[in-house]
């Protein structure tokens, strides 16, 4: 009898080579690092009562109160986005019920839906990385007990409407059916539907610090959502939320929202000058609505990536059925993005 069978959900373990020291576009991270000396301000701002003494959360959940213009019961601090997804699978899949959600999405999905023992409801992209959203609502959501979506969606890098979104989520409303959209990649994008809360008691917003913020290795995140909803997932949270030093960096940031903002800049004049350069030498290259996008580099493609690992650069496959030969690379400003552009250029 094999793992599956035995109720055994495998991962994999972590790796045992360290990443740090390279150039890192394989994970949508932050690829430039902060400052030094706002580094050593906020290193400043640590005491032995943050690392000896439980997490203080309550500053926190009221900057982004007033940030959302709600109450802080409408809010719930998480592990990121990944924190998020596993609480409404907690509180809400039930074992052999469907949870929908697009296909190929954020890995942990597929993951929760085996913990969980929920019957994975994939909705499938065509040929143009496009999803027939009417076909959806016709079939309706029959034994659907939870609706996951990413908007902007990784890997795919594409975006869901706001019109769209807001169909979906009153369709589920009439069936009793809470949606998550995984806003992860906020920030690169502007749309949300963050206001539609004050509308529909069925709908969870969940944000990460891990992209726009540059905060990935913190593992810091939260939920926007109706009071009753948001008073739910606050059940289902862990003793502490998250941990004091995410605290301290991620308030400092919301307070201080030029430094995300000059970032964010950057990386879109990055993306615009890879794109412009792959265009005069006709290397295929896709622009996203997350802060990557997707290359093919054609016939030098074994030779470019052997030259990227030379030079400690990380890229990964763009692992999208659609985009067979791509691979994706994560978005930094002009100067980082000039490194890729060089190496290509080489051979074009």
């Amino acid at each position: 009898m094999d793992d599956k069978e035995n109720g055994i959900v495998w991962r994999p373990r972590p790796e045992k080579v360290s990443r740090h020291g390279y150039l890192r576009f394989d994970k949508n991270e932050r690829v430039t690092a902060f400052s030094e000396g706002l580094f050593s301000k906020l290193k400043d701002k640590i005491t032995w009562n943050d690392i000896c003494a439980y997490p203080e959360t309550s500053s926190l959940y009221e900057i982004l109160s007033i940030i959302h213009g709600v109450d802080q019961e409408n809010i719930v601090l998480t592990a990121g986005s990944d924190g998020a997804i596993k609480v409404c699978f907690e509180a809400f899949s039930k074992k052999g019920e469907k949870v929908l959600f697009m296909s190929p999405t954020f890995a942990m999905v597929e993951v929760y839906c085996q913990c969980y023992g929920a019957i994975p409801y994939r909705i499938n992209y065509d040929s143009n990385l496009e999803i027939d959203w009417d076909s959806v609502h016709q079939k309706g959501f029959d034994g659907v007990s939870l609706i996951i979506l990413a908007s902007p969606n990784s890997p795919t890098g594409t975006d869901i409407s706001l019109e769209r979104i807001e169909l979906i989520v009153a369709q589920a409303k009439e069936e009793n059916i809470p949606v998550l959209i995984d806003e992860a990649y906020f920030g690169f994008t502007k749309t949300t539907a963050v206001e539609l809360i004050k509308k529909y008691d069925n709908l969870i917003i969940s944000r990460t610090f891990s992209k726009a913020y540059g905060l990935a290795g913190l593992r810091v995140g939260y939920i926007v959502s109706s009071k009753a909803m948001a008073t739910k997932l606050f059940g289902f949270r862990p003793m502490y939320e998250i941990n004091q030093i995410a605290v301290i960096f991620a308030k400092y940031l919301l307070e201080n929202p030029l430094i995300v903002e000059n970032y964010l800049d950057a990386c879109k004049l990055g993306g615009e000058l890879v794109y412009l350069e792959m265009q005069k030498i006709g290397v295929k290259c896709i622009l996203t609505k997350a802060n990557f996008f997707h290359i093919n580099l054609g016939k030098f493609g074994i030779e470019i990536l052997k030259e990227f690992s030379n030079n400690k650069i990380l890229v990964k496959e763009a692992a999208i059925p659609q985009l067979v030969g791509y691979i994706r690379i994560s978005l930094g400003p002009k100067e980082e993005m000039q490194k890729i552009v060089d190496i290509i250029k080489r051979y074009y």
